[in-house]
């Protein structure tokens, strides 16, 4: 093999490929990222046996070929390179040769036979989507999964795709003490399916998604089977292919008004910022106990205490518009302040029953997304 890539493109690819590359597995090759020059590309690979990416970037080739190499060693390299283009040679020992203007580096590899095959999902299914839905619908759940969960269904994100007069995606999560969900519209003809993709998985799904994103794609195919899911995304410099494993089970009913409330006794309306700050006060006294808060509705006053702590105790107090019932109710600050980073407008709304019921979170400018949390008892 020897061709000759950008050195941008290049690191562009790596900081996506190697998010899918084993960091401690048991067999080396499995560490490795996988590149192949054939024509006008390379093709680079990474898996760690539970989620496979496949992307090519544009280059000069002089010579047709493959090699894996560590994936770690081969990006610390290529990110100290400051020319323009880099030449990537491999010997006949399996070695590769990283040249630029400047520098020179030679590094031992593992024969790309011995490479593991990206799996193909099996049959028809499939679905296109906005790449902006999936970006959005990630971003607005992901916080509220965490990767161990006494339930399996808990450590992935919910993806239901609805095909009716009223075609929706729909995203979801939970960690059993809160949920959030996202639904966006979708236009056209779709496959309904209810997959359920790992915590672990996701975030990096994420960046494939928002480095087509940067790269002229707008649409991703989604084909997915009973265990798997694979994504195809178009870009100006070629199709990158990203599959992930499922998660099998069936994910929780919530849309029911035990967990998701529909009637209130007390509505407020609360600036984001300035509840943003007094969360911040008080969790500087209650982190090391659930970041415990006491908020309370007062007339045109929303009050915040950590009522008393062994380091202390601390109140604060800002404007807020108040409908309703007074409430005083405990509830984990970090859980509102999670919510809090991904509403897009100036202020939100929180909807309580009374300090049993779960509390509702809204942001008024984006009628798709809303997040309930558990309240805390003291």
């Amino acid at each position: 093999m020897q061709t000759t890539i950008n050195t941008t493109q290049c690191n562009d690819a790596l900081d996506l490929v190697t998010r899918f590359v084993s960091k401690h597995a048991t067999l080396p090759i499995l560490e490795n990222i996988y590149l192949n020059a054939s024509i006008d590309s390379l093709t680079l690979k990474g898996t760690d046996m539970e989620k496979h990416i496949q992307l090519s970037i544009p280059a000069t080739v002089n010579q047709e070929g493959s090699i894996t190499v560590n994936a770690k060693t081969f990006q610390n390299i290529i990110k100290t390179i400051d020319g323009d283009e880099i030449e990537l040679v491999a010997g006949s020992d399996d070695s590769l040769t990283i040249k630029s203007a400047t520098d020179t580096f030679t590094i031992k590899g593992i024969s790309s036979s011995e490479y593991v095959a990206l799996p193909e999902v099996q049959g028809d299914k499939s679905n296109i989507i906005d790449t902006n839905t999936l970006i959005n619908g990630i971003s607005k759940i992901e916080y509220t999964i965490s990767e161990k969960n006494f339930s399996p269904v808990l450590t992935g994100l919910l993806v239901r795709v609805q095909d009716d007069e009223n075609a929706k995606i729909i995203f979801a999560g939970s960690d059993s003490f809160r949920l959030a969900e996202y639904k966006s519209p979708i236009i056209g003809s779709h496959t309904p399916c209810t997959v359920i993709i790992p915590k672990t998985n996701i975030v990096d799904l994420q960046k494939v998604f928002e480095y087509q994103h940067e790269h002229g794609g707008e649409e991703v195919t989604i084909r997915f089977s009973d265990n798997m899911i694979a994504f195809i995304c178009p870009t100006d410099m070629g199709e990158v292919l990203a599959t992930s494993l499922l998660i099998q089970g069936k994910f929780p009913d919530y849309n029911n008004e035990a967990i998701i409330p529909t009637q209130y006794k007390t509505s407020v309306i609360v600036d984001k910022d300035q509840l943003d700050k007094a969360i911040r006060k008080i969790l500087i006294l209650t982190r090391d106990i659930n970041n415990y808060l006491l908020i309370k509705t007062t007339d045109n006053k929303l009050t915040i205490t950590s009522w008393s702590t062994d380091k202390g105790d601390a109140q604060t107090s800002i404007p807020a518009i108040i409908n309703g019932d007074e409430q005083e109710i405990g509830i984990n600050g970090k859980y509102m302040s999670d919510f809090i980073k991904q509403a897009q407008s100036s202020e939100i709304t929180i909807s309580i029953i009374d300090n049993q019921k779960p509390l509702v979170f809204k942001d008024p400018t984006d009628d798709k997304y809303i997040y309930v949390a558990r309240p805390l008892l003291k």
